[in-house]
């Protein structure tokens, strides 16, 4: 239900759309004896190739802007500028806490809002993780896809499968009740659209009902996460490729956000086949069995090590994020996600 556009080249990234309708108690997800628990679902991300001259830009800005070491985790800020911009137009912006912000003043069922208040919110949306846009009440289908293209390549692309009870065939409608929504999906850390050369840019979720005990999901900042590895292990990480084991497809482990030009992470925990090494300008190994497993958990550590109640502060729930609220629209870039119970979805 997030995005995290990539290092490399991609075409116009695509959107996706979900709706989350969890009823009752999900099943809890059953990590490896001794594991720290598992997350939510969330990140989409474009990659190709090369980076282009544009993102070597963004990426050097971001290397000297930069504060702190590897090891020191930081999700940036909201910037005044843009909140003054966004104050102009009738749009309020407030940080939540570790990450994420919360948006009020904008109609999602109304006319398109100017290109520079969209501009801003994509901007702070890159840099906090997700926005959450309340008090847009119920939002038919064809309005949650209209709000899914305001973002990224304003396109929505669909691959997902269609519930009966979907109002839209771009909606992926998910319940823990599979009457009412397709149930089973994202019980560990990944990126929306990996097993694609392109993946989804945005993830817009239409909160229906907020799960009552389990099924909880959650966030992470994928940014954020990179910047809380060791020197080494970030240097190992960025040698590494991950197999997506459905479509053969390829993605760096780690890579360069198309909008702010940060460092982060990107893993699929439930949908990789193998992980390649560069050893070579030509030359790649394949990462043994046991390597993988060691890998893998590290990946989740990292990721469940955000959380604040694990002492992090680059990773939350939304139960926390949302509370008991009854209906949100949510929007998210460059996030992780792992749910047990779900929403509406799409992202860069």
């Amino acid at each position: 239900m997030l995005a995290t556009a990539g290092a490399f080249t991609f075409s116009l990234p695509r959107a996706t759309s979900r709706v989350l309708c969890p009823l009752r108690p999900a099943r809890a997800f059953r990590e490896p004896p001794g594991r720290a628990r598992t997350f939510a679902f969330g990140v989409v991300l474009p990659l190709a190739a090369q980076l282009t001259q544009r993102q070597r830009q963004r990426r050097a800005h971001s290397t000297a802007m930069a504060s702190g070491t590897a090891g020191t985790s930081t999700v940036p800020s909201l910037d005044p500028a843009r909140v003054a911009l966004l104050k102009g137009h009738g749009v309020t912006l407030q940080a939540i806490e570790p990450m994420g912000a919360k948006v009020a003043g904008l109609d999602l069922k109304g006319p398109e809002p100017p290109a520079a208040v969209l501009e801003a919110l994509q901007a702070e949306m890159a840099n906090r993780g997700f926005l959450v846009v309340s008090g847009q009440g119920v939002l038919s289908g064809d309005e949650q896809v209209k709000a899914s293209e305001l973002w990224g390549g304003r396109q929505i692309h669909s691959t997902h499968g269609m519930h009966p009870k979907a109002p839209n065939k771009h909606i992926f409608r998910l319940s823990n009740d599979p009457q009412v929504g397709i149930n089973g999906v994202g019980p560990q850390w990944h990126n929306d659209g990996s097993f694609e050369v392109g993946v989804f840019s945005h993830v817009g979720y239409h909160i229906v009902r907020v799960p009552e005990n389990t099924g909880n999901t959650l966030f992470c900042h994928q940014g954020a996460a990179y910047d809380a590895l060791p020197r080494e292990t970030q240097e190992f990480w960025s040698r590494l490729v991950s197999v997506n084991a459905t479509s053969g497809v390829l993605h760096p482990m780690a890579h360069d956000h198309p909008i702010n030009g940060r460092r982060s992470v990107y893993l699929h925990l439930g949908m990789t086949g193998g992980v390649l090494e560069k050893v070579g300008e030509d030359e790649f190994r394949l990462l043994e069995e046991e390597e993988l497993t060691k890998l893998f958990h590290s990946y989740n550590d990292l990721l469940n090590n955000g959380l604040p109640e694990n002492g992090g502060n680059y990773a939350v729930s939304y139960l926390v994020v949302f509370g008991r609220a009854f209906l949100l629209f949510v929007l998210l870039i460059l996030v992780l996600e792992k749910s047990l119970n779900f929403v509406f979805g799409g992202l860069l």
